[in-house]
């Protein structure tokens, strides 16, 4: 039975019916008292299970049988935990992608799989161990000590002169694109970014570059989002990347777009002919490029970053940011204002309607996607009485977990957009909290929030007091080195005349 489960998929049939039947029987001799499978067969089993029913879900496609794929891997895992000691790298390597692929937990098997793994290196060949590390980063299962050992184990395989010298038991000379964008993947899912990993991802990324007419669209945009959650900078790779991407671009999905140019803004590499690319592709394509909420903000700010100038770009995505507001999270939103502030392109519309967003949504902002937010009304001077008036209200009580340039942000967007009737129990607050955090503030920053006391003409004079006090302070004791903007010298004048 164990043969014919595995046999069956290497001509690609859809026999559901067999499926099921073959499924309940194994479940029941994989329960029954007595052995009834070996290592190899309980790997072969579930491999085979996975192919089957993971692939087709990965696919979109329900399989019609009314078999239940979580009792058969449970029942496998029953059956092969005390023979695991039997098992070759081969049997290991599959498993694991079982339960991978059909997104099943098996925390035991996999804490078990480790030692044995790092025992057996020199076993595995490449494939094998790229699809343990994407096996356990799919899972989400910490395994810092098998990633670590297999980026030492792969990185000592590559010639010191080059990764690319085929021969000299080079292990990356055999990984495909698709490995090795998974392999990135998973470092970057997992987050293991040691020594040995370091050296690894150098030596993927010298790999790749001799490969590059090979990646995909997906392929790519992986690689690149990988590298970036690392914050693993490799220019050269990354150069090579944007020529072949420019090349397949018209392949590339919303996904893999907003990625793509989020990668190179979070690592601050320049791609213009790229971006540019891009920038018209999507102008384009506007209405059948569907992207969702989190793309449309990654897109505006990766170009706000790079400060790469596409009104167009910015026009169109504004309005679709208007059209699926509701979909955006907070993080989402403060990053789009973010970006359009940077740019100083007005974006009406889309001001207006965050403007006007319920207290439940404002409750998910955090203080620094608050500061943000009102920092962009105020750069564009767009004003908000409702948003500002809201924020007011509702941060009374969490205004101690604003850091200090969130502080100034604040108190200074309040200022710039002239709220003269802002709550004062909200100004004297920040007033309080800036007194708190006074260390960390510098002396500009300090006269920002004296201005913005003045404008907002705060009542309190007992604290605005404190806060001169401390510039007084400063400049006594800096022997002459107290040095200022003439804007920032200015705004210390109209405080100490208010």
């Amino acid at each position: 039975m164990a043969k014919i489960s595995s046999k069956m998929r290497k001509p690609l049939v859809s026999l559901d019916k067999l499926w099921e039947l073959l499924g309940r029987n194994i479940i029941q001799k994989a329960t029954a008292p007595r052995d009834n499978f070996s290592s190899q067969e309980c790997a072969d089993i579930v491999w085979s299970f996975a192919k089957e029913f993971g692939g087709r879900q990965q696919q979109g496609d329900t399989p019609s049988s009314t078999l239940n794929p979580f009792l058969l891997f449970n029942a496998m895992l029953i059956e092969i935990s005390p023979k695991l000691h039997l098992c070759n790298a081969q049997d290991i390597g599959n498993m694991v992608w079982a339960y991978a692929t059909a997104n099943h937990p098996a925390p035991s098997l996999l804490d078990a799989i480790i030692p044995m793994v790092i025992e057996k290196l020199d076993k595995f060949d490449s494939h094998s161990l790229t699809n343990i590390l994407w096996a356990y980063a799919t899972l989400g299962h910490p395994a810092a000590e098998l990633f670590d050992a297999i980026a030492a184990t792969l990185a000592a395989t590559v010639p010191t002169s080059s990764v690319t010298n085929s021969g000299n038991g080079n292990k990356l000379d055999a990984l495909n694109p698709q490995e090795i964008s998974n392999t990135i993947w998973a470092f970057a899912l997992i987050g293991d970014y040691t020594p040995n990993s370091i050296l690894f991802l150098d030596a993927l990324a010298t790999s790749a570059k001799g490969k590059m007419d090979l990646f995909n669209s997906r392929d790519l945009a992986m690689m690149l989002r990988g590298y970036a959650t690392l914050n693993h900078s490799s220019p050269e790779l990354f150069d090579s990347l944007s020529h072949q991407s420019i090349k397949l671009l018209p392949t590339f999905n919303s996904q893999e777009i907003a990625n793509t140019v989020w990668a190179y803004a979070s690592l601050g590499h320049s791609a213009s002919e790229l971006f540019h690319a891009i920038s018209k592709l999507v102008i384009d394509r506007i209405d059948t490029i569907n992207f969702n909420p989190q793309e449309i903000a990654k897109m505006v700010w990766a170009y706000a970053k790079l400060k790469y100038t596409h009104l167009h770009l910015f026009n169109a995505m504004s309005q679709l940011a208007f059209l699926k507001l509701d979909g955006f999270n907070s993080q989402d939103i403060a990053d789009t204002m973010w970006a359009y502030a940077t740019m100083n392109y007005p974006a009406p519309e889309f001001f207006d309607a965050v403007s006007n967003l319920g207290v439940s949504k404002l409750n998910t902002f955090s203080s620094q996607e608050l500061a943000t937010t009102l920092e962009a009304f105020a750069i564009l001077t767009h004003p908000a009485p409702e948003f500002f008036d809201a924020v007011s209200n509702l941060t009374l009580s969490k205004l101690h977990t604003f850091n200090s340039q969130q502080l100034v942000k604040t108190i200074r967007s309040y200022a710039t957009l002239y709220q003269y009737d802002v709550n004062p129990y909200f100004t004297n607050s920040i007033l309080w909290e800036s007194i708190q955090k006074l260390e960390y503030l510098e002396s500009d920053q300090i006269i920002n929030i004296l201005w913005s006391a003045a404008v907002l003409n705060s009542v309190d004079a007992k604290l605005v007091v404190m806060l001169f006090s401390e510039i007084s302070k400063r400049y006594y004791l800096s022997e002459n080195n107290f040095q200022l903007s003439r804007k920032t010298l200015l705004q210390l004048h109209q405080a100490s005349m208010w």
